[in-house]
Formats: C-alpha cells, structure tokens, sequence
C-alpha cells in the first residue's frame, strides 16, 4: 500500500498530520506504508514518534493495514504483547492504552506517560503499581489518587502532595500517617482533623500550630496520646471505608481509562468535610463522645456532620 498524508483528509487532525510531515522532513517521494514507518523507526526521535503514532494509528482505522503492515506498526512504534492500543508509543504487556508513552504491564491507560503495573490511570505520569489515578505524577503504590503528586502507599487522596501513607487526604502538603485530614501543612499521624500547620500526633484537631499530642485541641501526655489512638483506629477499622471519601472512583468500562471520578467539593473544604464524614456510623460516634476532652462543637467544625449538634 502507497503512504499518502491526504488519505487522512477525513481525520481530525489531518491539518496537524501535514504539519507534522513537514515539520519532520518526512520525504515528500511516494514510499510504500512499511517504508514510511520505517522512515520514523529510522529518523525520528521519541518525541516525534508519539506523534507519528497518532498519525499512523489513523491510518490503521481510517485506511486500514495489512498483517504485515501492522506488524511494522508495531515494531516501529515499540508494542509488544499488548492489544487495543490507540495512538501511542513504547507500550508492553497492556492493554486499553490511549495517547501516552512508555507504559507497561499496565491496562486502561490514556493521556500518560512512564505508567507501570497500574490500571485506569488518566493524564498521569511516573505512575507505578496504582490505580484509580487521575491528573497525577509521581504515584507509588497508591489508589484512587486526583490532582496530586508525589504520593506514596496512600488512598484516597485529592489535590495534595508529598503524601506518605494516608487515607483521605484533602488539600494537604508533606503529610505522613495520617487519617481524614484537610487543609494540612507538614505534620504526621494526623487523624480527623483541619487547618494544621507544622503539627504532629493530633486527634480531632483544628486551627493549631507547632503542636504535638493534642486531642480535641487540648495538649494531653504523650503516652495517653498513643493509647487513644490505638483504641481509636481499633473502632475505626469497624467502619465502612466506602462512606469516606474525598473523591470517588467508579468504573466506566467505556472510557478509554476506565472509571469516571465525583467530587463536587473541589474549591470547598467544608463540602469535602461533610462528603468525608456523612457515613459517620452512630456506633463509631458513640465512640468519640466517650473520648477523653470531647467536644462537641469542635467535631462538627471537623465533621461538617449536623448529627453532631443534633443526636
């Protein structure tokens, strides 16, 4: 089959095609498909490729290929044991895999780049072993990731970054062990709490800074501290973590990463408060009123939870 660029006048980016070729000096002679990806295998540089490979993967679905063509395809363009690849470059073992680059044993993948042993990641980059990742860079071991980076051995974690082992992270920055946290500035093993900076080991705390061991705001000892919280998380883990979200994932097989993201509360700490909290079981709150130092209007300025005020 003879390579012409004008065979894809009926493409969306036909325009950018054209540009793309003579940007490239790709070689104006008639040259067979096979020898115009191999013109790119030979010429190009990477950069270039993952352009090309949205040229010639139109080409594959507006004018189609031949066994042989598409096997140059493939070769020129790095997919190896991977099926259902779209416009995309240096791909091996995966599968589902739209515009992104240097992705392997990966699945659902689009719009990222450098994506390793994870599924349904979206405009995404450097993500390994994850899933559920969204507009992020820099995930290790992590779910259900949005608008972040740097985030390591966490879930559940939303416009923050430097995160290190939490769950429910909302607008935080250089956090580690922690849980349920919003508006956090450097601090570790944070739980249930707001609007710290440069705090650490805090029970359902807000508003403080450069503390240490405090619960419900008021400084307590340190060993009581662990103590407390020990039997805290030991209630915890009784709760439904499926009500206690900062963002939600839920699958949508027909988009090309997979799953389709709900957080109405992206500019709004209290709405993501509220969201995080509204499972908050009768069971676990029974729990936190019996604490040592409750306070009630404390927890609803932390929960956003009317139940609070009104049980």
């Amino acid at each position: 089959m003879i390579f012409s660029i004008d065979k894809l006048a009926g493409a969306n980016d036909y325009r950018g095609y054209k540009k793309l070729i003579e940007r490239t000096n790709f070689p104006k002679e008639p040259m067979e498909l096979i020898d115009a990806m191999g013109w790119v295998q030979s010429h190009s540089s990477n950069e270039e490729k993952v352009f090309f490979s949205e040229l010639f993967s139109d080409w594959r679905t507006y004018v189609g290929m031949e066994p042989l063509e598409v096997e140059k395809f493939e070769e020129t363009f790095e997919i190896t044991d991977s099926h259902i690849i779209l416009s995309s470059f240096c791909i091996d073992s995966s599968s589902r895999v739209q515009d992104s680059e240097n992705v392997s044993n990966s699945k659902y993948i689009a719009f990222s780049k450098d994506i390793k042993n994870s599924e349904r990641v979206y405009a995404s980059s450097n993500v390994e072993n994850s899933q559920y990742i969204s507009a992020s860079f820099n995930v290790l071991d992590s779910t259900e990731v949005k608008d972040s980076l740097k985030i390591q051995y966490s879930q559940n974690v939303f416009n923050s970054g430097e995160v290190l082992d939490c769950y429910g992270v909302y607008s935080c920055k250089e956090v580690e062990g922690s849980l349920g946290i919003f508006n956090i500035s450097t601090g570790k093993e944070i739980y249930f709490s707001t609007d710290l900076e440069n705090c650490s080991y805090c029970l359902f705390c807000s508003g403080l800074k450069n503390k240490k061991f405090f619960l419900f705001n008021q400084e307590i000892d340190s060993k009581d501290w662990f103590v407390i919280k020990e039997l805290l998380l030991t209630e915890w883990s009784k709760e439904d973590k499926n009500f206690y979200k900062v963002v939600s994932f839920e699958d949508d097989d027909k988009k090309w990463y997979g799953f389709k993201t709900f957080n109405y509360s992206a500019s709004l700490s209290y709405v993501a408060q509220r969201d995080f909290f509204q499972g908050l079981s009768s069971k676990f709150l029974k729990y936190i009123r019996s604490m040592p130092y409750y306070n009630e209007w404390l927890l609803y300025q932390i929960t956003m939870n009317s139940r609070i005020l009104e049980e």
